[in-house]
């Protein structure tokens, strides 16, 4: 079907589409934006140059109804979390980068926009594939290779520091700083109780030298976020809104839909 031709279909309540790439730069403001009862929609492979992504969010951010939104394997660029912001409809959004280059810009886009529907959204999905954790986890061993070529013999079989981390652009901005702050206190709070008051030397140098070891593993401009910090990040901005960060592989992207048993 003719991209043009689905303006026409002013009835339709739930679309999906495919090869979003290939749409024309009219799709979004000429077609989209007339199928005023849509309440769900879904698009896949929208990569390349070409796509028009921006055009396409401000078609559906016109849509009264439409609330659930899907985009699968979509390029994220700089400017998405702008045009992502103004979809305010939207409730109920799954969203899954495509990760090829440039990811930690991808990531950070991703997460500025979310955080400007935190009164709208009441579900989120964040697709992350296991290709982009892999690749994370190896830029992380080979700096911190790099720092120390020799791993003391207590070191041995520990778990990489990178290990299911993505990397973000800084800075990594959410909607309330003191919410961030007082879940960073708590989470210290923790650990000095677990750790006890006295600390030996020995702890206190394997500590710094792990944090050294961060600190080496992401470029200046860059942070390496875990992904359990994430979450709590995310869960933190948006108090009104059901999160779920979801490892898959690459092949089974096409797959993923947002429903309420997968939160």
């Amino acid at each position: 079907m003719e991209p043009s031709v689905l303006g026409s279909l002013k009835n339709l309540e739930s679309l999906e589409l495919g090869e979003c790439c290939d749409f024309p730069p009219e799709f979004g403001p000429e077609s989209l934006s007339r199928l005023k009862k849509l309440e769900r929609l879904r698009l896949e492979k929208g990569q390349g140059k070409d796509c028009p992504t921006f055009s396409i969010l401000a078609g559906i951010a016109v849509l009264p109804k439409l609330t659930h939104l899907e985009l699968v394997n979509f390029d994220v660029k700089p400017g998405f979390d702008k045009a992502l912001a103004q979809c305010t409809n939207i409730r109920r959004l799954l969203i899954i980068p495509t990760y090829v280059t440039q990811s930690a810009t991808t990531n950070h886009m991703v997460l500025n926009g979310v955080n400007h529907l935190c009164n709208s959204l009441t579900h989120f999905v964040w697709g992350v594939t296991h290709e982009l954790l892999r690749v994370t986890e190896l830029f992380v061993d080979q700096c911190e290779g790099q720092k120390d070529n020799k791993t003391p013999p207590s070191k041995a079989g520990k778990k990489s520091s990178g290990s299911d981390s993505i990397p973000i652009l800084k800075p990594i901005q959410i909607k309330d700083d003191c919410q961030t702050d007082k879940l960073n206190d708590q989470e210290n709070e923790i650990e000095s109780n677990r750790n006890g008051d006295t600390k030996t030397a020995e702890d206190s140098e394997d500590r710094d030298e792990s944090d050294d070891a961060k600190a080496s593993a992401a470029a200046p401009q860059v942070e390496i976020l875990p992904l359990p910090k994430l979450q709590k990040l995310l869960t933190s901005s948006l108090p009104k809104t059901r999160v779920k960060i979801l490892k898959i592989p690459f092949h089974a992207t096409w797959r993923q839909t947002i429903s309420e048993p997968a939160l």
